[in-house]
């Protein structure tokens, strides 16, 4: 349950059930008596006994076959902290990949034990103080001590830092989960590269990390990621760029909620042929080389750049596959809670921001405080419902008037900040077209297959068939011709007059495209190809309308 379910998921369930050790059981890993027994307990012989007692008590408690994977494992000289501190310290030096039966009935076993002894605040044992402070422990970086702390220790103990509510979850039943991203953080701590959000074999990990190799580059394959963590694609990109960004240490952003947060994006895309969360992990990367290669970080400040990132991630989020245009002719849900206005777009904007605010366990903006929270989600929602393509003519204009009054200088783009942030969000969008000629094939393919899938439900609803949705004259190349002819070749063009890189390195591969479906069209399809291709020059001497 824990190693699939979406933390929105957890949440749901742990609000619905109370946590109950019988409940949620497992096992744990043998030979945990390294403890030695305490001596001179403030408490007596006596209290000693009764708590070490309680022990064997709790056991008996347990489902009769639960009980038994850890028997062995509880020594009846320690007490219940003691007990459950040296399963938690075995637990973290072990090296697994998820929970087994034993390791769940561990834990188990270990969160009913802390609950009941939440007031034992003088007993904690040196062992567990030890893996959660000693510094000598590499392996356990501040995140999971602070977490550590926050969760399993008592609160008369616990170091006055407001460190330890970043990582705290609300609700005991999350306890489990929580465990795991202990294991998890320790793949990403301060002594290795934070590369993954979540935990897989040595083998896996290295596929993963060869194929974020050249991320900073417009040529960077998305679809060699995919093949090996399909599920995860979002994830991995959105975790990789934002530590590259230093975004959770700039913005203090737990690691645990920026896991589970990401978690939540990824799982509430839908598998559809193309607004999925390749797409958005590939509008991600693009902003990300805008941003860093193509050095428009330049002109803004790194709240800008996390709100530019995060849109990207989530611009698409829960798109099922169908366009505006299909809402308001059917007069769907969506389209009647937006009033027919950017309907996909203010979709998107309202199920980020609502999970949030409902799952303190994602909420990644929980220590901003109310007027930072207000910008943020100001930024976002702007930039995503900027992604209306119904936007996109008002938006060049705009552009190429702000060019024309202030220029290309970095410094004097101070008041327009926010129009290249929603330029540049548009533009990586819609740049599929002018990626390399493999990347732009398949993802020509991979839309023309959602176009023709809406306009087969269309044409069944008894709809007007969407433009290029018709599967029985839609011609690939002249769809891909007439989109970069009329839309990504001027945007594109216009944007390199602000980011000069785009100039050097992309428009080159627009023409060479182009040029491409020109000999499909013409070579495949019969279709006699007229009209011009401006190149770039041509286009920046035109003077903006």
């Amino acid at each position: 349950f824990c190693r699939t379910a979406h933390p929105f998921q957890l949440a749901q369930y742990t609000r619905a059930h109370s946590f109950c050790p019988r409940r949620m059981g497992g096992g744990a890993s043998k030979g945990l008596k390294e403890s030695p027994p305490r001596t001179g307990d403030a408490q007596g012989d006596g209290g000693a006994k009764m708590q070490r007692s309680q022990s064997r008590k709790l056991l008996e408690s347990m489902d009769k076959n639960e009980a038994a994977t850890i028997d062995n494992e509880v020594d009846d000289g320690l007490t219940p902290v003691e007990n459950a501190a040296a399963i938690i310290a075995k637990i973290m030096q072990e090296n697994v990949r998820k929970f087994g039966p034993r390791t769940k009935a561990a834990l188990n076993f270990t969160l009913g034990v802390l609950k009941l002894s939440s007031g034992e605040a003088s007993s904690a044992p040196q062992a567990f103080k030890q893996i959660t402070r000693d510094e000598t422990h590499s392996e356990v970086d501040i995140e999971v001590q602070d977490w550590l702390r926050a969760n399993f220790t008592p609160e008369a103990i616990r170091p006055k830092s407001d460190l330890t509510a970043t990582a705290r979850f609300r609700k005991a039943g999350l306890g489990v989960f929580a465990a795991e991203n202990i294991l998890s953080l320790r793949k990403v701590s301060a002594a290795r590269p934070a590369n993954l959000p979540f935990e897989m074999d040595t083998e896996e990990e290295q596929k993963v990390v060869a194929k974020l190799e050249g991320i900073d580059r417009w040529d960077w394959d998305i679809f060699e990621l995919e093949s090996v963590c399909k599920d995860h694609v979002l994830e991995v990109v959105g975790w990789h760029l934002l530590q590259a960004w230093d975004m959770p240490n700039k913005f203090h952003i737990s690691h645990i909620t920026l896991h589970n947060w990401l978690a939540y994006v990824q799982s509430s895309y839908i598998d559809t042929e193309y607004h999925n969360a390749t797409h958005a992990a590939d509008v991600t990367q693009s902003v990300h080389f805008m941003l860093k290669t193509a050095k428009g970080k330049d002109f803004l400040s790194d709240v800008q750049v996390l709100a530019l990132l995060l849109a990207a991630m989530v611009h698409d989020i829960g798109h099922d596959g169908c366009n505006n245009l299909y809402h308001k002719n059917k007069v769907t849900e969506r389209a009647i809670s937006f009033n027919d206005q950017s309907i996909q777009e203010n979709f998107h904007a309202k199920n980020i921001f609502s999970q949030m605010s409902q799952v303190p366990e994602i909420n990644i903006f929980q220590h901003f405080n109310a007027n930072q929270h207000r910008e943020m989600r100001r930024m976002l929602i702007e930039l995503i419902l900027a992604t209306d393509m119904t936007k996109h003519f008002t938006m060049l204009t705009d552009v190429r008037n702000e060019l024309d009054k202030r220029g290309p200088r970095a410094e004097d783009w101070a008041e327009s900040q926010e129009l290249l942030m929603a330029t540049i969000l548009h533009t990586c969008d819609v740049s599929n077209p002018a990626k390399p000629r493999p990347l732009a094939i398949k993802w020509t393919d991979r839309v023309l297959a959602e176009f023709f899938k809406q306009g087969d439900l269309e044409r069944e609803q008894g709809l007007p068939v969407s433009p290029q949705c018709n599967r029985h004259t839609t011609s690939r190349a002249a769809s891909q011709m007439g989109f970069i002819r009329f839309i990504i070749q001027p945007t594109f063009t216009v944007l390199s007059q602000i980011l000069p890189t785009v100039k050097t390195i992309v428009l080159p591969t627009i023409r060479d495209n182009f040029q491409y479906w020109i000999s499909i069209a013409e070579n495949q399809e019969g279709i006699a190809v007229g009209g011009s291709f401006k190149s770039a020059s041509e286009e920046e001497e035109q003077p903006a309308k």
